[in-house]
């Protein structure tokens, strides 16, 4: 995108570092506050797409940083940046949002290489809108070979943008897995929820495009094998998964996720029911 930009995005984010996704709000949360329930990235999207019904504290801060997107957004439509040097990060954000929830794995037969996973708040300005952030590096986290955003996956008729809590892993032969929150824009027991998995390997992922080389970090086919596990119920939200890969008997290399089945939202967005869940899958 172009300098004003990146600077305006900075300004903008200079503000919402105090959103409770990442620390306390300028005032209590009120009852409806859908940055207070189980998934606060999930009531951030919320206010990012409707600013007008965020808590009146961060009004402001929310219609600021939609502007910003729409206007991000649109310039990564006619064309991305080049890629920028990270420096110490373990990964190539060069604007400064915040990135948390993090998940890292080695690879058992090659610890060079390391996979690892964030809540990337860069979606804001993703062309996508998709927020689980994944970072490889094939020498042993030195340098960041490879980075980007889990695409949707297909749910409920439609395209689902990843969603954060993510979960990376490992398996044989370095093969690379991901796990995320998959949900539309709505709100908790309203919007599309489901999980997906996310399958790769390390010569796809180094292979394919760079960082936000044709205007943003989503590019899916980083990750060409992707299925979604579950589906939420009306009224409920699938949250928190985690997922490991390995041998199960003669099922050989397998891959399980656990995760939440919340329901029954009251007026502060927590959740009064909830079940926990969980799935086997083969490998492929």
């Amino acid at each position: 995108m172009a300098r004003i930009v990146r600077l305006t995005v900075f300004a903008v984010l200079l503000g919402l570092v105090g959103l409770p996704a990442f620390s306390a709000p300028e005032q209590p949360a009120r009852p409806g506050n859908l940055l207070s329930g189980p998934a606060a990235l999930v009531g951030f999207r919320y206010y990012l797409a409707h600013p007008d019904q965020a808590p009146d504290g961060l009004r402001g801060r929310f219609q600021a940083a939609h502007a910003v997107a729409e206007q991000a957004r649109a310039a990564g439509r006619q064309g991305g940046n080049p890629r920028a040097p990270f420096g110490d990060l373990f990964n190539r954000d060069t604007v400064g949002l915040p990135q948390n929830e993090e998940s890292i794995s080695d690879c058992t037969s090659n610890p060079k290489v390391l996979l690892g996973g964030t809540n990337d708040y860069r979606g804001i300005i993703d062309p996508q809108g998709d927020f689980t952030g994944w970072h490889l590096s094939v020498d042993g986290g030195r340098t960041v070979a490879n980075e980007g955003l889990l695409p949707p996956v297909q749910a409920a008729g439609q395209p689902l943008p990843s969603g954060g809590d993510p979960v990376f892993v490992t398996g044989k032969g370095c093969s690379l897995y991901g796990a995320s929150l998959n949900y539309g824009s709505g709100n908790l027991g309203e919007t599309p929820s489901a999980v997906g998995v996310y399958r790769s390997d390390v010569k796809t992922a180094t292979s394919c495009p760079q960082g936000d080389s044709n205007g943003g970090l989503t590019h899916p086919e980083c990750w060409p094998t992707r299925r979604v596990v579950d589906v939420a119920g009306p009224g409920r939200f699938l949250d928190k998964e985690w997922m490991d890969v390995g041998r199960s008997g003669s099922a050989g290399e397998v891959v399980w996720i656990a995760y939440g089945d919340l329901g029954e939202f009251n007026e502060e967005g927590n959740e009064e029911s909830g079940i926990i869940k969980a799935v086997r899958c083969r490998a492929t």
